[in-house]
């Protein structure tokens, strides 16, 4: 049996402690979409810890954790919140990337301050960086493999965005060597739980494995079924 977890409404709807307790009887947290703009809550023991972008099956020993390829995944956030699990001494499960995932560059938290103030959005580059993965123009966590490749797409796509950083809203246009170099880290921490995630999930279902679906945001934030700018009431 598979379980899959989604918020009816915004989010915030405390799906964290159902993921959680969904966790220990899944051999697999697969979280799906979403960046992080959202966020999972978990006490364990009376420590209290915050997930925007790690499943929080990720407190559980013996748990394959995925971030798969519906998500968009800023490699700062990310890289941080490893870095507080092993300063609080988790011993975390084991954590792999889709390679499909899709980056949030630092300009897409630029032109979400500029383009989607009127939204109410949190200004963490979410929707310019879903906006891009589906005009094919995004970036993806597979592509820090080969770095040389990643740092010429850089350098071009920069041409097009401090163009229209500069032209159109007078803001300030990025340095493609300081973003490289940027990447050159995240690319070191996350390299080695970069992989094709596709296979582990359909060779778990093969098994009878176990799988959690988590979800992050609520449905009113889908761009199928949610709410449109303005709209007060949803039809599903």
């Amino acid at each position: 049996m598979n379980y899959a977890v989604i918020g009816s409404s915004w989010g915030d709807e405390g799906k964290g402690k159902v993921v959680d307790y969904l966790s220990q009887k899944s051999d697999i947290i697969a979280r799906y979409q979403g960046g992080n703009n959202a966020g999972h809550t978990i006490v364990v023991d009376g420590k209290k810890y915050v997930f925007h972008l790690l499943p929080s099956g990720i407190l559980h020993k013996g748990k394959l954790c995925i971030l798969g390829n519906g998500l968009v995944i800023d490699p700062l956030v990310l890289a941080q919140e490893l870095d507080d699990l092993e300063r609080q001494g988790v011993e975390f499960s084991e954590l792999k990337i889709s390679e499909g995932a899709t980056i949030i560059m630092p300009w897409h938290k630029t032109l979400d301050g500029i383009e989607m103030g009127h939204l109410g959005t949190t200004k963490r580059g979410i929707g310019p960086a879903y906006e891009s993965k589906i005009s094919r123009k995004g970036f993806k966590i597979g592509e820090l493999k080969d770095f040389e490749k990643f740092s010429e797409k850089v350098r071009k796509r920069l041409i097009e965005i401090n163009w229209f950083l500069k032209n159109r809203y007078k803001a300030e246009e990025f340095d493609p060597a300081a973003v490289i170099e940027e990447f050159k880290v995240y690319r070191e921490r996350l390299l080695p739980m970069i992989t094709n995630t596709s296979l582990a999930l359909n060779n778990a279902l093969k098994t009878n494995q176990t799988i959690l679906f988590e979800g992050a945001q609520g449905v009113l934030l889908d761009i199928d079924h949610g709410l449109v700018a303005g709209q007060e009431t949803c039809i599903l």
